[in-house]
């Protein structure tokens, strides 16, 4: 990208506060920022979201460095964290809402990420904090691919369509640029538990 995506801007926001808002008004609290020190992350004039800002170990990085620091941030106040990158423009609180009652609102709570045509995204999704134990393990045995961590998991998956909008990351200028000049709304497409 060229830069890091928690500053982009969107609407007068960053992309980190516009994420933050989202969790903050789908009922998420307390919620943790994982960082790498090398990547700035855009400066929050107060702390109305009751966040705390986590960074990777320094001796990795990457995005299971990520889940490892801010699962452990969050394991004090829960048994599960929403983890979402920074980086979804059109995300909603609607869908974010139906994520969270997929998870875990049914008679037992599972583990629960992403599909989104066929594609399983373990950076999407409800997860047990106690597994930020696992993410170390991984990264201590030089296996730090975030899809390590649901390897082997009894999953439950959040299926959204190829052409959903709202959980579309933006990996490139170009799918910034993409996502971010769309007319395209998210509407009622906001995934289906399986």
């Amino acid at each position: 990208m060229g830069q890091s995506k928690a500053g982009l801007q969107l609407e007068s926001k960053s992309m980190l506060e516009f994420t933050l808002q989202q969790l903050q008004q789908a009922g998420c609290s307390p919620l943790g920022v994982a960082a790498n020190r090398r990547h700035p992350i855009p400066y929050l004039f107060n702390n109305k979201y009751n966040m705390k800002i986590t960074f990777d170990n320094e001796l990795y990085s990457g995005p299971l460095a990520g889940l490892h620091s801010g699962l452990g941030y969050l394991k004090a106040w829960s048994e599960w964290a929403v983890v979402v990158p920074c980086d979804l423009p059109r995300l909603t609180v609607q869908a974010l809402t139906s994520l969270i009652q997929c998870a875990l609102g049914g008679p037992k709570p599972c583990p629960t990420v992403i599909r989104q045509g066929g594609r399983v995204n373990p950076l999407l999704g409800v997860l047990p904090t106690a597994w930020h134990h696992k993410a170390g393990h991984l990264l201590e045995s030089g296996l730090p691919r975030a899809d390590g961590l649901i390897q082997g998991e009894t999953l439950r998956y959040f299926d959204v369509p190829e052409e959903d909008w709202v959980w579309r990351d933006c990996d490139t200028p170009e799918e910034w640029q993409a996502l971010q000049s769309s007319n395209k709304l998210p509407g009622s497409q906001i995934g289906k538990p399986v």
